[in-house]
């Protein structure tokens, strides 16, 4: 499982930009991302088990994807 945050520095893209890379390298492994800040128009990048903001919300993608796995 991969946790990882949308923005890095002044990219505020780049864990989307790493995603076809991820999904190549490890097409099984689940990609979590975790933001500072849901806005209603982000939603979760496709080939991504989900995105949030919320403690709660972390855990659920992170033991939902483990039970798939």
């Amino acid at each position: 499982m991969i946790l990882s945050d949308i923005a890095r520095g002044s990219r505020p893209a780049a864990g989307v930009e790493a995603l076809p890379r991820l999904r190549e390298a490890a097409p099984d492994v689940p990609v979590i991302f975790y933001v500072g800040e849901m806005t209603p128009d982000r939603v979760a990048p496709k080939g991504s088990a989900g995105i949030t903001d919320s403690p709660d919300r972390l855990l659920h993608l992170v033991l939902d994807a483990l039970e798939r796995g």
